[in-house]
């Protein structure tokens, strides 16, 4: 799962690379129509185009039929069953290529939310720092959770105690932004070390605010950074990052919304080009 996430993370940093200095969302609004667009080649290659043109036909008769027998209660009724199965054969023929679709699309919206969902730290912002243990070896004393440190490198200030909370396994505390830059906060436990890696720029990069004991939905959904070893102590490393607002031609938006938006607007315009049946 690592070397995928190596290569797609590879392929989203060089695409967006090309939209570097603009607002975000213009990098955004490509990735949209590029996916729009390969969705369309994958349902026209998927799917049984013939069979869709002959169910879609069959749905605007059975309309053109309501009209025509407006007057007639049982033929109306009659030519109202009809549309609804020829809407499930319609949708029947929809099923395969929208399994094809299922997991490209998916990949692609991880890789956006790591980017879209967050952004970097700015410099004099503080955020909170967490480690949650795992829960066989939560410990049951304050004492216990003594063990567990932070070391922050030049240019990242902790700015309160540890704050250990026995009753969650967990240990947090309050850090401040002083410098920008790309930093490995060390989490140590028991003679272990433990790295978890901070962003402060002004740049659209993936961002892991949180980090996991390794497993394939931890590396799945976290293409950002390295999972934690699955001996680790910690359940979790959790870094709290503000989230990102995108601005296009004066209106806000979720990146998600954006991007379901955008993606069928450029599939339905562009349908014809390509001469796909939907």
């Amino acid at each position: 799962m690592e070397t995928l996430n190596n290569i797609l993370n590879f392929v989203f940093d060089g695409l967006l690379s090309l939209f570097a200095g603009l607002s975000p969302a213009f990098g955004l609004l490509a990735i949209s129509i590029i996916t729009g667009i390969l969705m369309l080649l994958v349902f026209r290659y998927t799917s049984d185009q013939k069979g869709i043109k002959r169910a879609k036909n069959l749905v605007k008769a059975h309309f053109l039929a309501i009209r025509l027998y407006k007057d007639d209660i049982s033929q109306m009724l009659s030519t109202m069953k009809n549309i609804i199965v020829s809407n499930l054969f319609y949708m029947s023929k929809s099923l395969k290529p929208m399994m094809f679709m299922l997991v490209p699309v998916a990949l692609v919206l991880i890789q956006l939310d790591s980017r879209y969902e967050h952004r970097p730290f700015m410099i004099g912002e503080s955020t909170i720092v967490s480690v949650h243990l795992t829960p066989n070896m939560a410990p049951s004393t304050l004492s216990s959770l003594s063990e567990v440190t932070l070391h922050a490198p030049e240019g990242i200030k902790i700015e309160t105690p540890a704050l250990r909370i026995p009753e969650k396994s967990e240990v947090a505390w309050r850090i401040r932004m002083e410098k920008e830059g790309i930093y490995d906060l060390i989490i140590q436990s028991g003679g272990q070390k433990f790295n978890k890696r901070l962003n402060v720029s002004n740049e659209l990069t993936a961002l892991a605010p949180n980090k996991e004991r390794a497993s394939f939905t931890a590396a799945l959904f976290n293409p950002a950074e390295i999972s934690l070893p699955s001996d680790s102590p910690f359940e979790s490393i959790v870094i709290t990052y503000p989230k990102r607002t995108l601005n296009m031609f004066g209106v806000s938006f979720h990146w998600l919304v954006g991007f379901f938006v955008l993606s069928l607007v450029a599939g339905f315009s562009l349908k014809g080009v390509f001469g796909v049946e939907i």
